[in-house]
C-alpha cells in the first residue's frame, strides 16, 4: 500500500517505528507501529491508488499468529465498492493463494483498501506471547502485513524477448 492507516489513524513519517537495535524493533524500516500487549483487536489499512487500468489476477493475505482477518475492498471512481476477497478467519497454517477464476478489471482511478485486523490478547490461542510488544518483521512470533496482489498494466504490452535477427540472444 501506498497509505497506512493504524488504529484509524493515517501515519506520517514520525509515526513510523525505528529500525531493530539489539534485537528490539522492527527489521526493516520504516515499519508499522508495535502491537500493544494484550490487545484483541489492532485495526491496520493499507490504500493503493491505481493511477492506470490493472487487471488483477490473484491476491495472498499474509500476516503471521497473532492475524483476525484481511479483507480487500475495490473502490472505483464512481463510487462503488466491491469486496474482492475476504478472509474472515485467518489462519496462519493456511497461507493460500487466491487466484481468481475471472481476472477483476480495475480502473484507473480506483483505489484498493487492504484492511486487517490483529489479536494480541490471552483469548488468541496462538499467541506466542501476549504481555509483549509485537514487531514487524520475517520470524513468526513477530508480524506482517502484506497483501500481496498480483496485477498487470492493461497499458503495457509484453513482449517477447527473442528477436528474428539474434536468434533470441540477449
Amino acid at each position: 500500500g501506498q497509505t497506512h492507516i493504524v488504529q484509524g489513524k493515517q501515519l506520517v513519517d514520525d509515526d513510523f517505528t525505528p529500525l531493530r537495535i539489539n534485537g528490539v524493533g522492527n527489521a526493516g524500516a520504516p515499519a508499522i507501529p508495535v502491537i500493544p500487549p494484550f490487545t484483541d483487536d489492532w485495526a491496520i489499512t493499507e490504500i493503493r491508488v491505481f493511477p492506470n487500468d490493472v487487471t488483477v489476477y490473484l491476491m495472498w493475505a499474509h500476516m503471521h499468529t497473532r492475524g483476525q482477518e484481511m479483507t480487500y475492498l475495490v473502490t472505483y471512481p464512481d463510487g462503488r465498492e466491491e469486496v474482492i476477497l475476504s478472509v474472515p478467519n485467518f489462519d496462519f497454517n493456511w497461507q493460500q493463494f487466491y487466484e481468481l477464476e475471472e481476472p477483476i478489471k480495475i480502473p484507473a482511478g480506483s483505489t484498493l483498501k487492504t484492511i486487517g485486523s490483529y489479536d494480541n490478547s490471552v483469548a488468541n490461542k496462538w499467541n506466542p506471547a501476549p504481555q509483549k510488544e509485537v514487531y514487524w518483521s520475517e520470524q513468526s512470533w513477530d508480524e506482517m502485513f502484506n497483501g500481496f496482489i498480483d496485477f498487470t498494466v492493461d497499458k503495457r504490452v509484453l513482449q517477447s524477448s527473442k528477436s528474428a535477427t539474434d536468434g533470441g540472444a540477449q
